[in-house]
């Protein structure tokens, strides 16, 4: 495919959580509750949107008991949804959940016995059940973040996603690793379907200019994300 320059972000970098900041948001959810926790985590280690969270089901469990454990992760915004391995911790906070929540002692039966079911519950005001709000998981993403001491500006649900991104480019640039290598890691964690989506988060979370940036696409081909 050939290359096209994508335009540069207006803006240049935003602001994003910390590491010590991601880490004191983790703790002040554990210490609120399972829901805020388990949230806190999806969208933080798999980078799920606020309204992907919501449509999320006991079908997308069925191999969390794998090993190593894998959860479907559905997807918006034209992002590539699919399997993804889940770290032992996410797993055990999502069965917990199911466990607690749901009153099902064995998460993968269920996910086969009762795949439409919400994993988070809401309801609509006819009493029909549905996935939980966009604006729920919003109100307790940023109580947690404001109690853990985060900014306000950075006190939302797609904070720990950028979070996420800016950690995984700040890593691979610690480890020597090219900025080809980079965008591909944070391309398939983000469920990219376009190197210029990933491109547009390097320019966005690293700050960098457009010369570095712009060369470091080029070499990430559409093949990439192939």
């Amino acid at each position: 495919m050939p290359y096209k320059p994508v335009p540069e972000p207006r803006k240049g970098p935003r602001k994003h959580l910390t590491f010590a900041e991601t880490r004191a948001v983790m703790r002040q959810a554990a210490s609120t509750g399972v829901f805020e926790h388990v949230l806190v985590r999806l969208l933080y280690e798999v980078a799920l949107r606020a309204g992907e969270i919501s449509q999320m089901r006991l079908d997308h469990l069925k191999r969390l008991h794998l090993n190593p454990a894998q959860l479907y992760l559905p997807r918006g915004k034209g992002s590539a949804a699919g399997w993804a391995t889940v770290s032992p911790e996410l797993a055990q906070m999502l069965t917990q959940w199911v466990q607690e929540h749901h009153r099902i002692a064995d998460v993968a039966v269920a996910a086969y016995a009762d795949p439409a079911r919400f994993i988070f519950p809401g309801y609509a005001r006819n009493g029909k059940v549905r996935g939980v709000t966009r604006q729920t998981v919003y109100n307790a993403v940023r109580d947690v973040c404001l109690a853990a001491g985060v900014d306000r500006s950075v006190a939302h649900p797609h904070a720990l996603r950028h979070a996420r991104a800016t950690h995984l480019f700040q890593e691979a640039e610690r480890q020597g690793l090219d900025a080809r290598s980079a965008l591909k890691t944070v391309a398939k964690l983000l469920g990219h379907r376009s190197a210029e989506t990933s491109w547009e988060h390097y320019i966005a979370e690293t700050g960098r200019g457009r010369e570095v940036a712009d060369a470091a696409f080029r070499r990430a081909t559409e093949e990439d994300f192939e």
